[in-house]
C-alpha cells in the first residue's frame, strides 16, 4: 500500500496541472485530482509532502540519501514548536528515495518558518533536510478539505 501511494505522489508531481487545478499558498504547491496532493520542495532538490488518498492521509519527504525498501527507521522533526520523534519507511521510485511518514499530524510543528527533519544515514552523518512552512498550514487543510468535498461538489471552484 505505502509503495502505491509513493508512486502516486511520484506521478501527480511529474505530470503538468490542468487548468483550475492547481492552488499555490505561499511556498506550497497543491493539485487536485481524484487523491488531493501539496508539495513544497527546497533547493537542495528534496520535496516535503502532504497527500489523501482514499481514507488515508499521510506526509513524505523526498530524500536524496539512499536507503533500502521498506526500511524502517526513526528521524527527528523539528520547528520554532520544538522536537518530536518521527517514524518513516523507505520506498524507492525511479531512483528517488521517498520517506512516508503515517498515523501523525505534523500540523502542530507548523510554527515558525522552517521545518526540519534529521534523518540518520551510513556512516554516522544525518542528513538535514529544511523546508519552508509558508503556507503550509493553508496548503494542508486544502486538501484535507478536498478529501472530504462530496463528489461532484464543485461550489468552491465556481466561487473562485
Amino acid at each position: 500500500m505505502f509503495r502505491t501511494i509513493a508512486l502516486m505522489i511520484m506521478a501527480v508531481f511529474a505530470a503538468s496541472a490542468m487548468p483550475g487545478q492547481a492552488r499555490i499558498f505561499g511556498e506550497w504547491n497543491t493539485l487536485d485530482l481524484s487523491d488531493p496532493q501539496a508539495r513544497t520542495s527546497n533547493g537542495a532538490g528534496s520535496a516535503f509532502s502532504f497527500a489523501c488518498l482514499s481514507k488515508d492521509c499521510l506526509y513524505s519527504v523526498e530524500s536524496r540519501k539512499p536507503c533500502t525498501e521498506r526500511q524502517k527507521f526513526a528521524a527527528v522533526v523539528s520547528s520554532k514548536a520544538g522536537r518530536a520523534s518521527l517514524s518513516l519507511m523507505c520506498h524507492i521510485v525511479d531512483d528517488h528515495y521517498i520517506l512516508l511518514a503515517w498515523n501523525v499530524d505534523l500540523r502542530t510543528m507548523f510554527v515558525g518558518d522552517y521545518i526540519e527533519f534529521t534523518i540518520p544515514a551510513a556512516g554516522g552523518v544525518p542528513e538535514i533536510l529544511r523546508f519552508s512552512l509558508d503556507g503550509a498550514n493553508d496548503a494542508v487543510s486544502w486538501v484535507i478539505n478536498r478529501k472530504n468535498r462530496p463528489a461532484g461538489d464543485e461550489l468552491e471552484d465556481k466561487i473562485m
